[in-house]
């Protein structure tokens, strides 16, 4: 990753073990990256806390820092 550039993980199932590396740069170019550490790190630095989100028939609720999304 670099200044000019964003990093993307994705999973095709849901536990995360299998998972891809993407970039993309400034001209919107999608490019697969072949580092998985460097996804393992993304993914658990920016990964999303899962008992923060509740999710029921009519809606999605979000709860961080006391604040209610």
């Amino acid at each position: 990753m670099a200044y000019d550039r964003l990093g993307l993980v994705a999973a095709s199932d849901p536990t995360g073990e299998n998972t891809s590396y993407y970039e993309l740069n400034q001209q919107m170019q999608l490019t697969p990256v072949d580092d998985p550490q460097l996804a393992a790190s993304l993914l658990a630095s920016a990964a999303q806390p899962s008992d923060v989100i509740t999710v029921d028939a009519a809606s999605v609720l979000v709860v961080e820092d006391g604040q209610r999304y």
